[in-house]
């Protein structure tokens, strides 16, 4: 996105927005993570009637609850109407439901759209740390925490941006007590409030959608620095892995980055595996499962680890571990924790070690009955298959990919699901992917599923599919004369 105003920035855009959302400009670069800083908060308010009216009560005082009818225009079957339906507001926000005690659950949590705009649009602008961190105190932001990094050499992390002040003695993760001060905001938390890491000493910063007290290594920040609140996010093995192979190397080069980027090792079969083998080991020499699992047992620890599509032990892991996962119940994995590395770890450790042979020999058989054999390379089923409507059909066009989920510690992460069909196809994880080297002039690569058009009949459709899959980013033309050089068309819109 070029303009005469000042605007240079290349990256994404999303949900029809017209900024650039995570991306770069000459001087530096922004990204964004998923988070569980907490941004909003449900209340339980208890609803009084009087006089015909509705009311919650608040303290010594009663609030009155607004009432309106909202309408909208929508089509049911195959035809469109016009309908209504009734809204209620507290004076904490929207009523989005009720306890099974008949209290109202009303969502409270910061909304200033004009306000967002501005510090997604001025944050393309940003020219230094210090005016990026100026944009950064606007605190509009309610969903994602920020990577940032500059052609000064800085780089700096924040966790969430928009964060209300409250008591920490309640537990905000559940619904609160509405009819009290006692839970109410207090304004909301400054910038250098909130977890934040501005050019650590590690050197490097990462997150995969976990924990910030990692972000630069382990225990890089003091967690009891920060009420629980501020971020109950828990680790995975993704960011695990990404931290123990950042420790390894102190230079980087955009390859080395991309490589990194694309390591398909699934870090969590380190934890997965080791019960399996051992529920096989003790298996009585008597026992048929002894003799029917001896050859998947062997393939699995013969197994590197890394996902590929020619890898039949990668189909056979991910589809047994699914298959656990799938049946474990809350018991199985102790303590609720947000944690989904000690999750799974416990799932494994606390299955029966019967039921990790049971959950093989079950997955065994349903490859055999789907494909003919139980040993079915990962890119056979594993596929990225785009077309207009996202409806994936197994006799339609498609590439085998050999990336996994990331919820095996994959860096790369594909997610794909298996929807009426014998095969899976991506439907999230990686989206935008780039590596940018700051200097006198920008240096980058970046791709993105897929291809630039929507238009099906384009050649350019499709045409990154494959590089996507591969890691194999394409050059970013930044300069106007990269674009001239490698352009197909030159057009004015309107003309």
């Amino acid at each position: 996105m070029v303009s005469e105003e000042g605007l240079n920035a290349y990256g994404a855009v999303t949900w029809g927005q017209f900024f650039v959302y995570q991306g770069f400009n000459e001087y530096c670069g922004w990204m964004h993570t998923s988070s569980m800083a907490d941004g909003t908060d449900l209340y339980a308010d208890y609803l009084i009637e009087k006089n015909k009216q509705f009311f919650t009560t608040y303290d010594d005082s009663l609030k009155p609850v607004q009432q309106k009818q909202l309408s909208f225009r929508s089509k049911r079957n195959d035809s469109f109407g016009d309908y209504s339906l009734p809204a209620y507001v507290t004076h904490h926000g929207p009523v989005v439901g009720k306890t099974p005690d008949g209290k109202l659950l009303s969502l409270k949590t910061f909304h200033d759209p004009l306000r967002s705009l501005q510090q997604s649009w001025q944050r393309t602008k940003a020219k230094n740390l210090a005016e990026f961190t100026d944009i950064m105190q606007l605190r509009t932001n309610t969903s994602t925490n920020t990577v940032y990094a500059d052609k000064e050499g800085n780089i700096a992390y924040w966790h969430g941006n928009f964060i209300p002040k409250r008591d920490p003695k309640y537990d905000w993760t559940q619904p609160v007590d509405g009819s009290h001060a006692k839970t109410a905001w207090n304004g909301a938390h400054d910038l250098k409030e909130i977890v934040h890491v501005v050019n650590p000493q590690q050197g490097f910063i990462q997150n995969c959608n976990s924990s910030p007290f990692h972000v630069s290594g382990m225990n890089s920040i003091d967690q009891k620095s920060y009420p629980v609140y501020m971020a109950p996010d828990g680790e995975n093995f993704r960011s695990l892995f990404a931290i123990k192979e950042l420790e390894k190397e102190n230079s980087y080069t955009i390859d080395k980055m991309i490589a990194l980027g694309y390591s398909r090792y699934l870090s969590a079969f380190d934890s997965l595996l080791p019960p399996l083998f051992n529920a096989y080991q003790n298996l009585a020499a008597n026992d048929p499962l002894q003799k029917e699992m001896f050859a998947q047992i062997n393939m699995l620890k013969n197994w590197d680890r890394k996902s590929s599509i020619t890898s039949s032990a990668t189909t056979l892991a991910i589809l047994w571990a699914y298959n656990i996962l799938q049946k474990a119940s809350p018991e199985l994995a102790g303590e609720s924790s947000n944690s989904q590395s000690e999750w799974m770890t416990a799932i494994a450790k606390n299955t029966a070690p019967q039921n990790l042979l049971i959950s093989l020999q079950e997955t065994t058989q349903q490859l055999t009955s789907l494909f003919g054999s139980w040993q079915v390379p990962w890119g056979n089923i594993n596929r990225y298959q785009r077309n207009a409507k996202g409806n994936f059909d197994d006799n339609k066009e498609s590439l085998p990919v050999g990336l996994a989920s990331a919820i095996f510690g994959s860096l790369p992460s594909f997610e794909p699901v298996w929807y009426k069909t014998s095969k899976g196809y991506g439907t999230a994880g990686n989206s935008f992917v780039a590596a940018v080297e700051f200097g006198d002039r920008i240096k980058a690569k970046a791709i993105i599923p897929g291809g630039q058009s929507f238009n099906p009949s384009s050649k350019h459709f499709n045409d990154q599919a494959e590089r996507y899959i591969t890691g194999n980013l394409r050059d970013v033309f930044f300069y106007r004369d990269d674009v001239e050089k490698h352009k197909e068309k030159k057009y004015k819109p309107g003309e």
